[in-house]
């Protein structure tokens, strides 16, 4: 189906700044969609279809018409579609073929730009994009950044884990959130010296 989702937005994608709210909530589902099929990328990652979708994505999380509405509730279609967005391509960067793909567009600015939304979801989202896509030479240009990155992700896991003995809920959300934020961690360590350090630091927090 990823063809077929690529082309439709391949349609609509240079009419963005005209979106109206049926068209946004049409995008919005498309993408959900696209991330129920996480985990099924593998044998299809290399395709040109594939890279047209992350293209339209990072078009979509640049537009300012939709970026000026977003809201700390979700109130909004604008964040809907936002925050559906960095979801897909939290699921796009596990694999590591499309990943590669992301790193290319070199866009970090874009995803730097999202860490002040007023909605937790999609600051949620971004942080661990960029865990991902950040290279060595990014966090040695933006070692404070970089930093704050991590605290921002280990304050988030902290969060996380507290919420799993609060009754009344997700469970199944916060779990995957505990994973995602692990995941993220490790790839800081592997692409930071000091992300070992920062570990430990946080482990010892924790304890106390």
């Amino acid at each position: 189906m990823i063809p077929r989702y690529a082309s439709i937005l391949d349609k609509h994608i240079k009419s963005i700044n005209e979106w109206n709210y049926a068209m946004m909530h049409t995008v919005h589902h498309l993408l959900l969609t696209v991330i129920l099929a996480k985990g099924h990328y593998t044998p299809y990652a290399n395709g040109q279809p594939f890279q047209w979708l992350i293209d339209h994505i990072v078009q979509i999380i640049n537009e300012p018409k939709i970026l000026n509405k977003i809201d700390k509730y979700s109130t909004t279609i604008e964040t809907m579609l936002i925050d559906s967005s960095l979801k897909t391509l939290t699921a796009f960067v596990h694999d590591p073929d499309l990943l590669i793909y992301i790193k290319q567009l070199k866009i970090i600015s874009s995803f730097r730009s999202l860490i002040l939304s007023p909605y937790e979801s999609i600051v949620f989202h971004d942080y661990i994009i960029l865990s991902y896509i950040m290279d060595e030479d990014d966090i040695k240009s933006s070692e404070k950044e970089s930093g704050r990155l991590l605290s921002n992700i280990f304050d988030s896991l902290r969060k996380n884990i507290k919420l799993i003995s609060v009754k009344n809920q997700n469970q199944k959300l916060i779990e995957h959130n505990i994973t995602l934020l692990v995941e993220a961690i490790q790839g800081n360590i592997e692409s930071d010296s000091k992300g070992l350090e920062k570990v430990f630091f946080f482990l010892s927090s924790c304890s106390t």
